[in-house]
């Protein structure tokens, strides 16, 4: 039979079998063990975690040809990093 649940017994003790007892059974105690909550405000200040970055415009700057170099030069000869079959050996000889 695989593995199943034959019966669960409830918070009031009773014993049940049936699949819609069980499901309730399960549900009941999720949302007992889940409990419910009323926001009522923040208690701790978003900004205090959040810290301004500068200078970030080097980000968007564009990628210089000594970059690329030395990004390919770095590549092991033999992996390939798309599934075109061409390896990082062929990249770099081209």
């Amino acid at each position: 039979m695989g593995n199943s649940i034959a019966e669960l017994v409830s918070k009031e003790g009773v014993v049940v079998s049936d699949h819609r007892g069980k499901e309730q059974v399960l549900w009941d105690d999720f949302k007992f063990r889940l409990g419910t909550s009323e926001f009522s405000e923040f208690t701790i200040n978003p900004s205090f975690f959040i810290q301004r970055s500068h200078h970030l415009d080097l980000l968007e700057a564009p990628f210089t040809r000594n970059e690329i170099d030395s990004i390919i030069k770095a590549l092991p000869n033999d992996k390939s990093p798309r599934p075109d079959g061409f390896n990082n050996e062929f990249l770099k000889k081209s």
